[in-house]
């Protein structure tokens, strides 16, 4: 059998072994084409996912921005009112000592009022003295009974 005796047994083979030949190239190239797809698929789900992670690393830094900001007012806030309660405290010492000297005062010049009205009844000074000491003396006895 000599090399260039071609049988149609011969060419039908070679045509199989080519056929099968590409049909083994073309599903290679089909598997490539798939595996290079869920590679671009599976790439771009990783972009995504770290797209999502950056979004709520940026959220999660917001959120405790806002939250220190929200304390630094607090803080700032409850130190005004602090202070707002010392100062309304003092304000209300200061006032009730005041209030004090100003009823000792008041009682000191009632009891000159009272004395000198007395003085001007046994005088014999009549109305409008004695009228004025009765209306001093009535109102004394209610501050008393309070």
């Amino acid at each position: 059998m000599d090399i260039l005796d071609l049988t149609f047994n011969h060419l039908t083979q070679a045509l199989a072994i080519i056929i099968v030949l590409w049909f083994v190239v073309k599903n290679f190239r089909e598997m490539k084409e798939a595996s290079d797809k869920d590679m671009r698929r599976k790439e771009g789900w990783d972009k995504a996912a770290k797209v999502i992670e950056e979004k709520e690393k940026l959220w999660d830094e917001g959120l405790e921005d806002v939250y220190n900001e929200r304390k630094q007012i607090v803080d700032k806030f409850d130190k005004r009112l602090d202070e707002v309660d010392k100062k309304i405290d003092n304000n209300y010492t200061d006032t009730e000592a005041k209030i004090q000297e100003v009823k000792a005062e008041l009682l000191i010049l009632t009891e000159c009022m009272r004395a000198v009205l007395d003085g001007l009844y046994q005088q014999g000074c009549n109305g409008k003295v004695t009228e004025a000491r009765h209306k001093l003396d009535e109102h004394l006895v209610t501050l008393v009974g309070k």
